[in-house]
């Protein structure tokens, strides 16, 4: 994916998805490459927030966070 090369990028993950369904940084990086392929990414996403509510919640926490630093900045 660092390279861009997202199609084969996306038939990596999905091996890696058949042999562990749950895989945080599988399901997060499906995400990604979707997004950039221009596929919906909402089927890689739900199964990352059920699989790992907690990160989902942490990350989206972050992001808000991040938010904020930024808005205070300007």
């Amino acid at each position: 994916m660092h390279m861009g090369n997202f199609e084969d990028a996306e038939g990596l993950l999905l091996e890696s998805l058949n042999k562990d369904a749950k895989d945080t940084e599988t399901l997060a990086n499906l995400t990604v490459c979707s997004l950039n392929l221009g596929k919906p990414a909402t089927r890689y996403l739900n199964q990352l927030k059920l699989a790992h509510p907690d990160l989902v919640k942490r990350m989206s926490s972050a992001a808000e966070s991040f938010d904020r630093a930024c808005q205070a900045m300007v």
